[in-house]
């Protein structure tokens, strides 16, 4: 009797503390920016980002969910507590972050009040649109209460507007249902995309290589100082992607 009673004690106290560790157990959190280091994000996080540094463009990045994410571009900050994420990479940098943001932690018009006062126009409200079907509605509630009919794949979205600053960035708002998440719960989606046309000599000057008509070419001059005339692969993965993310805001803030 006495054994057992010790034996039930210890599991109850290691349950305890099982539960005690997943309630101290933080919040993933990941702050966001456009052209932002992705080698020293993914060094620096617990989370898969998603990061190739063999792969001159990975493309489509990495993705999470219950995530605290905060992205910031100038005077523009946006928040999406509990949230998920998918990024896409342009040379080791991000120029892309699709956010799923639960409805009960992040408000519609907030968002919109944010993007009006750094600088954005709503380009496209598309719950006006006359080529809107009727089941969609005409208002976020409405697009939110149709949802669960257009659900398939991972996306459900219904998009309502399409917001741009005269600097290139974008961003487009939608109803939506994003799987990993839970097909029942309402997302916010923010689409925020920065500038890649700027981007287009640094990528080259990734792609070029000493010795051949790529490294004189006139596409890679005004990059090339910002390496010190050092080739792309000869500089060490540490350096590479933060002298890459001091070329694209140079190159981009224009």
């Amino acid at each position: 009797m006495g054994s057992r009673f010790v034996a039930g004690v210890a599991a109850l106290a290691l349950g305890g503390l099982a539960v005690l560790a997943m309630a101290q157990t933080p919040q993933p959190t990941l702050d966001f920016a456009p052209y932002a280091n992705m080698h020293a994000m993914q060094q620096g996080s617990s989370l898969d980002l998603g990061f190739l540094p063999d792969e001159v463009h990975p493309g489509f990045g990495g993705e999470g969910v219950g995530v605290d994410i905060a992205f910031s571009n100038d005077d523009l900050h946006l928040t999406c507590p509990d949230g998920a994420y998918r990024i896409a990479l342009s040379d080791g940098l991000l120029v892309r972050a699709d956010l799923f943001c639960p409805t009960d932690q992040t408000d519609h018009a907030d968002v919109e009040a944010r993007l009006l006062a750094s600088g954005f126009a709503r380009v496209k409200d598309f719950t006006q649109d006359k080529r809107r079907p009727d089941a969609w509605g005409r208002t976020v509630a409405d697009a939110f209460e149709a949802l669960p009919e257009e659900q398939g794949g991972t996306v459900a979205r219904i998009i309502l507007s399409r917001w741009e600053r005269p600097d290139g960035h974008s961003v487009s708002l939608s109803a939506a249902y994003y799987a990993p998440a839970g097909r029942t719960r309402p997302m916010l989606e923010m689409d925020i995309s920065a500038p890649k046309t700027c981007l287009f000599p640094l990528s080259v000057f990734t792609k070029s290589s000493v010795g051949d008509d790529s490294w004189t070419s006139p596409l890679v001059e005004p990059v090339r100082p910002m390496f010190n005339d050092a080739p792309w692969e000869s500089i060490p993965l540490e350096q590479r992607y933060e002298l890459a993310a001091e070329a694209a805001r140079q190159l981009c803030s224009g």
